[in-house]
C-alpha cells in the first residue's frame, strides 16, 4: 500500500507541474496576442513590450516619459489613442489575448487527443484554459 500512495503522490506532482507549465505558456501566448494585435493596428513594435515576470503580466507601451503599464489609465489611453484609430482597433487589442490563447491551446489539445495521448497530458491544458476566465 505505501508504494501505491507514493505513486499516487508522484502522479499528482507530475500533473501539478504540467499545470504550472501550461499556465505559464498560457500567459505568454495571451500577452503575445495583445502584442501582435497592437502591431496589426499600427503600434510600432519598439513602442511596446511584454512583461511576463511581473504581476500581473501585461503589455506596456512607451511614451516620451518612459514605459507605461495598463493600469496607468490616463497615460496608457493617451498613447493607445495615438495609434488606435477606431473602436474596432481597441476591441481587437483587448480581446486578442484571450482569442489567441484559446485558439492555440484548444488546437494543441485537439492534436493531443487526436494522437491518442493519455488524459494526463490533456488534463492540465483543459483545466488551465477553463480556469483562465476565473482569474
Amino acid at each position: 500500500m505505501p508504494n501505491f500512495c507514493r505513486l499516487a503522490m508522484l502522479v499528482k506532482l507530475i500533473i501539478g507541474i504540467r499545470c504550472a507549465v501550461v499556465i505559464f505558456l498560457l500567459v505568454v501566448v495571451h500577452e503575445f496576442g495583445h502584442y501582435v494585435a497592437g502591431i496589426s493596428v499600427g503600434i510600432p513594435a519598439q513602442s511596446m513590450r511584454i512583461r511576463i515576470f511581473t504581476y500581473p503580466p501585461h503589455v506596456e507601451m512607451k511614451d516620451a516619459d518612459g514605459w507605461i503599464a495598463p493600469w496607468d489609465y490616463a497615460r496608457y489611453g493617451t498613447v493607445a489613442r495615438r495609434y488606435m484609430k477606431s473602436r474596432s482597433d481597441a476591441i481587437l487589442c483587448i480581446s486578442a489575448g484571450l482569442l489567441l490563447q484559446t485558439v492555440v491551446f484548444v488546437g494543441f489539445l485537439a492534436i493531443l487527443v487526436g494522437r491518442g495521448k493519455p488524459r494526463s497530458y490533456s488534463l492540465p491544458i483543459t483545466v488551465s484554459v477553463l480556469a483562465w476566465p476565473v482569474w
